[in-house]
């Protein structure tokens, strides 16, 4: 049958359709902060949120907040390269 399409398929396409993509992507990051930055920082991370494409991280330790900002570019592309597309474009350290 021609018109057939996999459940994948059209779940994908029924997420892009809705502009649902970038919502999911920002959780998947939530969600996977301690794989993409380690388990101490991620124990010291007290709040992560994204916002008008920049990633929020509150960081209650100076000396984690200074090895995440000399981390900032390199963290941006790991991002990037996970998701395939550039929805953070600026990290912010609180």
């Amino acid at each position: 049958m021609a018109n057939e399409i996999s459940l994948k398929d059209a779940m994908n396409r029924f997420i892009d359709g809705s502009n649902l993509r970038k919502k999911l992507d920002e959780q998947k990051l939530i969600s996977s902060w301690e794989e993409l930055v380690g388990k101490y920082i991620a124990s010291q991370t007290k709040d992560i949120f994204i916002k008008n494409d920049k990633l929020f991280i509150k960081i209650e330790s100076s000396v984690i907040r200074q090895e995440l900002g000399f981390m900032r570019s390199r963290l941006l592309t790991v991002i990037t390269r996970r998701f395939g597309q550039t929805f953070v474009k600026e990290i912010v350290l609180m």
